[in-house]
């Protein structure tokens, strides 16, 4: 048994010399073999057409008969005679014979033979012979091959011996190594016994040991279970007792969710909230449960389709989500009121996979894309519902028809099959139109009007996305990631319940329910730490949004302030798109945002030009006397968004209804300077904290009564209220308006121009009295779709702008005139005289319109004298004087037809507008006074007495010519004072006076309007019940600020004397 591992070491290691060996000799084996194969390969592919051609032969060339006698000498003929070898050759089977002879059949004396004769032979090679032959050339390669062979097997001849002899070896040693294997498995089967028997104890250990094991994890798995389903039990009974309240509340749920998608479309945000609270009130009345915390976005939509509206361009408001759920959940087809566009923006992109169609009632191809939309399926969408068509009736209605496997529907006097994928929307604009009962029975309504917080909303996302791209994109993935959080819970809630009920045998035995628990903990926990994070990360966000949410709120109250523009002037309407553009030239496209990377830095500065472009682009469209008013409106906003000011919101409103309690004052003249009004203002004022002692800082001030009467009193107001802390630059600012208001309202407009520079700069109110660059608006401000409205005075022709901006930028203009100044072209003609009447005329006319602003003194009302009453005037002055001239160059003054002219002036052409008889009188005194033979004297006064000043008069320029009169124009004062007009020289402080009332009553009118759109639901449901409407609420007001400008005179007809002595 010692020896054993020796003698299989000597037998390894014989084996391994061995197997080098053989792969030694194999290498040279397989070399030769390969020539050997590939050479006879060739021969075998010699083709008969060339072996023909060989045979046929009677005298070959040298070379092949040299060949072709080694070939023979190899197959064991020994011929050299031609006819010899072609007898050989023309037999069948040479080919065969060549191929299958043997290496070991070649004898040395032919191999030494063949070296000697014919391989040493130059002429005995593969090109010659080829070219000569193609069937001798592999001929001789072959025979090359088998000497070679030949040669290599002579050399290992030895060699092989001793491989026989190495193999002889190794078959005996096998048989030694197989008597050792046979002893070794003897010896392993006597181990293997005792390895048996040795595994049947430790098999027994090992059954026991896993016994115990299995006892342990049992004991282990159901303390696990235990303690994971503590944790899902306190998950499944709140989710219990969750499911059992909302069974107990889903009627009322339902009730109020049904509710709200079929009744509160119609109306605006605020309504809606109002009408909610209201059903609540009346399910508590019925006993119905519901929820209290119902959240209408969150029960009737998900977060997914909530995210999908936001990228397809709806606002991120609450209102314009509620409208998105009503346009997703709808029954009939929705009429969407839609005056910003945005709802048709949004259903056009949610829309635009299923190639929605955009029409209108005012299409001529209305009803050719109505039949198309209902054949194929596709979406459509109607603008301007106000112009409805009764021919959508059946489609409304859904009249529909079963033939045949068909789905027909009437359209006028034809069947449409329609398409069940069919929808349609119908859109308008104007939120005060008023639809039949008929049509508002068909439809479902969706009211994207606008409100405050939608569009604080939504102006708070726009500037997040311009100035905080990075908050505002983690805001949106919060929004993503609460949604995927929630649904990945309730996916593995689901999938332990279905575990455990998909559980056999015993729930101890099924480790899946193990993993599934713990599966189920781990993400949990998992997605718990990633709320906590969101949670951060949303009190960041909210932590940005806040310092933004002033910019925000300023930009609602704004837009709504446009919105109330419209109760000062008809004209002014802006659209939410035009503030919006505003906004984003701040945000986006502001110059004055270029290197200030400090995001406060950059806030006060879009703040700061928000308000300034905004009263540019909306002043220079306003009557100058109401720019006044726009502006302090944008000082009150902002006012509201200054942390570090108070909005003195007390101080306004007496500002505005300080005259509301004035008729209850009785006069009382206690106070030495101050008029009945003046004192009566001062007690109301006094009402107030700040000027509860004004009395007493009035009457103890020696200089405050030359103060009163100074000309520019708002200069430098004196302090006559108390401050218990130092008031900012504003805060006097404000206080000096009251007191001006009161004492001073002649100057009101000039100390609210201070009051504004104080808040916003002094740049600001000037900002539009600036050259107009038309082109810098045309360029940079508005589309080339959008038309520009240019309005000016009577007199002045804004088209000249148009014309010079066409000019300057080359681009061609058509005109279209609506009126043109070619009548004043005739003043030239004969005779004369003409001119001089056009220029009597013309001062006429400008007398009477410039009166105008100074109604009721000028006026007892408002009248439309325009620059049409001066056109016919001037045709009426032709049609005369043409008849009466005949041609001639000159007329004497006595032959004017002044009876005529006088007449149809003051009784048809401006008469014919005049209703009052007072005011009537006063235009026939200009008339006769001005259309008179003394006109043409050289001397002829046009005014008397300019300012009380005798002897100072203005004298009608002695010409004949248009330009005469148009170099006197040029040549006047530049200011003029009443006296001009006919006028005492106080009425400008009248007109002052009625301008800053006129200020007061538009801030009140826009006022009440934005109260009744801005406030809660209890305030405006208080408002209604008051029965007043807003016309009433403000009557008080201007009744007592028209008392105010009521001349002081004892009667009328003394007015009109001192009118008419003017002129004498």
């Amino acid at each position: 048994m010692i020896k054993l591992p020796i003698v299989s070491s000597n037998i390894n290691t014989y084996f391994h010399f061995r197997g080098h060996f053989r792969i030694y000799i194999s290498l040279f084996w397989r070399w030769s073999t390969i020539v050997l194969i590939c050479q006879c390969a060739a021969v075998k592919g010699i083709s008969r057409k060339d072996l023909v051609e060989i045979r046929s032969m009677g005298n070959p060339p040298p070379v092949v008969k040299l060949a072709l006698e080694a070939i023979c000498l190899l197959l064991g003929e020994t011929a050299t005679d031609w006819k010899v070898i072609r007898q050989i050759i023309i037999k069948d089977s040479f080919i065969n014979s060549i191929v299958a002879l043997k290496t070991d059949d070649i004898s040395d004396d032919i191999r030494n033979k063949m070296k000697t004769k014919y391989m040493s032979n130059p002429d005995y090679n593969y090109e010659k012979v080829n070219r000569a032959s193609l069937a001798c050339g592999p001929m001789v390669k072959w025979a090359i091959a088998q000497i070679q062979y030949a040669d290599m097997l002579k050399r290992i001849e030895p060699l092989r011996n001793e491989l026989s002899q190495l193999e002889d070896q190794a078959n005996e040693n096998k048989l030694k190594a197989e008597e050792v294997n046979k002893l070794i498995a003897e010896l392993e089967r006597s181990i293997g016994k005792y390895k048996e028997e040795y595994a049947v104890l430790i098999s027994q250990a090992q059954a026991i040991k896993a016994d115990l094991a299995a006892v342990e994890a049992k004991v282990e798995r159901s303390v696990a279970l235990l303690n994971s389903l503590a944790s899902e039990k306190q998950r499944w009974e709140l989710g219990s007792e969750t499911f059992k309240n909302q069974m107990d509340t889903i009627i009322g749920d339902v009730l109020l969710s049904s509710a709200f998608m079929a009744y509160a479309g119609y109306f605006d945000q605020l309504m809606r909230q109002s009408l909610f609270t209201t059903w609540c009130d009346h399910l508590q009345e019925a006993t119905i449960q519901f929820r209290n915390d119902l959240a209408k976005t969150e029960y009737l939509s998900n977060a997914d389709e909530r995210l999908k509206w936001q990228a397809n361009a709806l606002p991120t408001d609450e209102l314009c989500t509620e409208n998105a759920i009503m346009l997703k959940r709808f029954n009939r087809y929705p009429l969407i009121i839609d005056p910003s566009g945005q709802a048709t923006e949004f259903i056009m992109n949610e829309f635009r996979e299923r190639k929605i169609t955009k029409t209108s009632f005012l299409d001529d191809a209305f009803r050719k894309n109505l039949e198309s939309a209902l054949r194929f399926g596709n979406p459509l969408l109607v603008q301007d519902v106000e112009n409805y068509d009764p021919i959508l009736n059946p489609v409304l209605n859904r009249e529909l028809r079963r033939t045949g496997g068909r789905v027909l529907i009437s359209l006028g006097d034809q069947d449409i099959d329609l398409s069940p994928s069919f929808t349609i929307f119908l859109t308008t604009r104007d939120p005060n139109v008023e639809f039949a009962p008929d049509l508002c029975s068909r439809v479902t309504f969706v009211n994207f009007t606008v409100t405050r917080s939608s569009l604080q909303s939504q102006c708070l996302n726009r500037v997040l996305k311009a100035e905080r791209p990075d908050v505002d994109e983690k805001r949106s993935d919060l929004l993503k990631l609460q949604g995927e959080f929630q649904l990945r819970l309730r996916q593995l809630e689901k999938s332990l319940l279905q575990a455990l009920n998909d559980v056999k045998g015993k729930i101890l035995d099924d480790d899946s329910i193990l993993s599934h628990l713990e599966t189920l903990k781990t993400e949990a926990a998992e997605v718990a730490k990633k709320v906590e994070e969101t949670d951060v990360v949303m009190a960041e966000v909210e932590t940005v949004s806040q310092q933004y949410e002033p910019l925000a709120m300023s930009c609602s109250s704004i837009y709504f302030t446009l919105e109330a523009l419209q109760q000062v002037h008809f004209l002014y309407q802006y659209s939410l798109q035009f503030f919006l553009e505003i906004f984003h030239a701040t945000t986006s496209n502001n110059p004055n945002l270029t290197g200030t990377k400090d995001y406060t830095q950059r806030l006060a500065r879009i703040t700061t030009d928000l308000f300034m472009e905004t009263y540019s682009r909306v002043g220079r469209g306003m009557l100058h006397q109401d720019r006044i008013t726009f502006a302090i409106q944008l000082c009150r906003i902002h006012l509201q968004g200054q942390a570090n000011e108070s909005s003195y919101e007390a101080e306004f409103e007496h500002f505005m209804r300080s005259q509301e309690g004035l008729l209850g004052i009785k006069p009382d003249s206690s106070v030495p300077g101050l008029s009945s009004h003046q004192h009566a203002a001062v007690i109301r004022l006094s009402k107030m904290p700040a000027f509860k002692n004004i009395v007493r800082e009035i009457t103890s001030n020696a200089e405050f009564s030359s103060w009163v009467d100074c000309a520019n009193p708002e200069l430098d107001v004196p302090q006559v209220w108390e401050e218990n802390k130092a008031l900012s630059v504003i805060g006097k600012a404000v206080h000096g308006l009251l007191v001006i208001h009161a004492l001073r309202p002649d100057r009101l407009v000039a100390m609210a121009r201070i009051f504004v520079e104080k808040v916003l700069g002094s740049d600001f109110v000037h900002v539009t009295a600036k050259e107009l660059n038309l082109a810098a608006i045309c360029e940079n401000e508005i589309k080339g779709a959008t038309p520009v409205l240019m309005c000016s005075v009577p007199g002045y022709d804004a088209s000249s702008r148009v014309d010079d901006l066409a000019a300057e930028l080359n681009k061609p203009i058509t005109s279209i005139a609506i009126g043109s100044a070619e009548g004043f072209t005739q003043a030239d003609k004969a005779p004369n005289e003409r001119a001089r009447l056009y220029f009597l005329l013309a001062w006429l006319h400008a007398i009477l319109q410039e009166r105008m602003r100074y109604t009721p003194l000028g006026w007892s009302k408002k009248y439309e004298f325009t620059e049409s009453d001066l056109r016919v005037a001037c045709d009426m002055l032709d049609v005369w004087i043409d008849s009466v001239a005949m041609g001639r160059t000159n007329l004497p003054p006595e032959k004017v037809p002044w009876d005529a002219i006088r007449t149809l002036l003051s009784q048809c052409i401006y008469g014919g507008k005049i209703d009052n008889e007072f005011d009537q009188r006063l235009l026939n005194t200009f008339v006769n006074k001005l259309f008179s033979p003394k006109s043409f004297e050289g001397d002829f006064p046009l005014v008397l007495d300019i300012d009380d000043i005798k002897g100072k008069h203005i004298i009608m320029p002695d010409g004949v010519r248009r330009e005469q009169f148009v170099q006197f124009v040029d040549n006047m004062e530049g200011s003029q004072t009443p006296s001009w007009l006919g006028l005492p020289n106080n009425a400008e402080k009248v007109l002052l006076t009625t301008t800053g009332s006129s200020m007061i009553a538009n801030l009140l009118r826009m006022q009440l309007l934005e109260e009744g759109e801005g406030t809660s639901p209890e305030v405006a449901n208080k408002r209604m019940a008051d029965g007043r409407p807003a016309w009433m609420q403000t009557l008080h007001t201007s009744v007592i600020a028209w008392l105010q400008l009521v001349p002081k005179v004892g009667s009328i007809g003394l007015v009109f004397i001192s009118v008419a002595s003017f002129f004498i």
